[in-house]
């Protein structure tokens, strides 16, 4: 039976205690979009991890989930200088390529559509799988009905948060290092 160390089980904790905070936790874990490895898994240069990690193993995992973070954390988010959003949809038809050309405009940032409902709710469907970055609703008044769509800031929004949980990350993982050795 092997042996295992007070450090070695303090590793272990340390690593558990990070994983566990982990926004995701799944086959493979993910913190914002970044894949994060769970001990049991094999990984490139490392091998299959297995409890408790040995020493070597978790300072490489450790050094690699700095390393993917310096490089996640090296430039912030940049915020839209004008109402350019992107503009490639999963569909091609006259409405989409309408909205298409819209969300491709610089200096618009509300859309007004006037469609049959029929029309208004394929775009609400596009809107919503291609994850385009506005909001909308109808505007129930006329015949047809308006569909409205507001430019929005939601992935810069989230890129941030992203990037300042990465920036909280990388400074644990340095913290861990430290601590390492």
């Amino acid at each position: 039976m092997t042996s295992i160390t007070k450090q070695q089980l303090d590793v272990h904790h340390e690593l558990l205690k990070d994983l566990g905070k982990v926004d995701r936790p799944s086959a493979v874990c993910t913190s914002g979009d970044m894949p994060l490895t769970i001990p049991g898994l094999k990984v490139d240069g490392l091998g299959v991890l297995s409890l408790p990690l040995g020493k070597t193993q978790a300072r490489k995992l450790i050094e690699q989930c700095r390393h993917e973070l310096e490089k996640r954390t090296a430039q912030a988010p940049q915020k839209p200088t004008d109402y350019r959003r992107a503009d490639k949809l999963s569909c091609n038809c006259d409405d989409c390529s309408a909205l298409s050309a819209f969300l491709a405009n610089p200096d618009r940032k509300q859309g007004r559509f006037p469609l049959a409902k029929k029309r208004r709710q394929h775009l609400h469907q596009i809107i919503d799988g291609n994850l385009c970055d506005l909001t909308h609703a109808t505007e129930r008044c006329g015949s047809p009905f308006t569909l409205v769509c507001t430019k929005t800031t939601a992935s810069y929004e989230a890129a941030c948060k992203i990037h300042k949980r990465d920036l909280q990350n990388l400074s644990r993982i340095i913290a861990l290092e430290n601590k390492t050795s």
